[in-house]
């Protein structure tokens, strides 16, 4: 709906997105409005909810209008009160025919509750007095026939504890016969685990001694390579020695006298990587040495 010119008093022109044409034609096409069938309720609920948008487009374009100066806004107020009192003539009357029909839904839906909860009142208070005179019969049954089991029970009782007795010492001799041979299987077992934990012992005790010769083999194995390697080294380390004299050497082979602080910095530099390689150099050995 695009904005249109509405007419107000004074021949005054204010734009408002809702005209009095707009709602003329609200007012032919939402008259005979009616809420008595689902289909019709959900059409005025959709009609209910156009006016209050509409309303609310006018109250925003008011709020707008209104905020360039104070006499401007009572004339914007003016139009947006003729225009919302225009829709509300068409929305409170459908919001009285859906409440209407809201309002006869509840007391039809009211009424059926409560008859539904009479009704059930009625059911439960019957099936309650069927149930306390069955529940009286199945007592006096009950009681009658607890007295004759009770009878029953002292005579079969009388008869038990002869059997329990025999029973008892039955069972009292078979107990020390059983503690008997459970004793006798402990001991048993005690004296296989002690024979077990010996054998155990001394084969832990042959195979530490095995581990332990054959380490003393295999380090004098090693001991024997490394002389071997050094020996068969001995030329090369002497050559490396001798190396890292030229290497020392080198760093006393100074200039006396440097006048440039650059080159200066550079011969100190060179000299400290020397002396490291020297001392590098006099660190090595051969693998498997101390």
């Amino acid at each position: 709906m695009g904005a249109k010119v509405a007419t107000i008093e004074q021949g005054l022109l204010v734009k408002y997105d809702v005209t009095e044409e707009a709602i003329a034609k609200l007012v032919e096409e939402f008259k005979g409005t009616t809420f008595d069938t689902p289909a019709a309720y959900e059409i005025g609920r959709k009609r209910i909810a156009t006016i209050r948008e509409l309303r609310g487009k006018v109250e925003d374009r008011r709020k707008d209008l209104k905020a360039d100066s104070i006499a401007f806004g009572r004339r914007v107020d003016e139009a947006a009160r003729l225009l919302t009192n225009k829709l509300k003539e068409i929305e409170e009357p459908l919001i009285a025919a859906r409440n209407a029909v809201d309002e006869e839904k509840a007391r039809i839906k009211r009424e059926a509750e409560k008859a539904e909860l009479l009704a059930l009142e009625a059911k439960l208070k019957a099936d309650r007095e069927a149930a306390e005179a069955k529940a009286k019969e199945e007592r006096e049954a009950e009681q009658k026939r607890l007295a004759e089991e009770r009878a029953k029970l002292e005579a079969d009782k009388a008869r038990q504890e002869l059997v329990n007795a025999a029973i008892a010492e039955q069972q009292r001799l078979e107990g020390e016969r059983i503690a008997a041979e459970r004793a006798k299987l402990e001991a048993d077992r005690k004296a296989a685990e002690e024979a077990r934990a010996a054998a155990q012992k001394l084969e832990d005790d042959r195979q530490a001694e095995l581990r332990r010769q054959q380490e003393e083999r295999q380090a004098e194995i090693n001991a024997r390579e490394t002389a071997e390697r050094a020996a068969a080294a001995a030329p090369d380390v002497d050559k490396l020695k001798a190396f890292e004299e030229k290497v020392r050497a080198l760093v006393l082979e100074v200039p006396v006298a440097i006048a440039s602080e650059e080159v200066r910095s550079a011969f100190t530099w060179a000299n400290a990587r020397l002396l490291q390689v020297a001392d590098t150099l006099a660190k090595f050995k051969l693998r498997g040495q101390s």
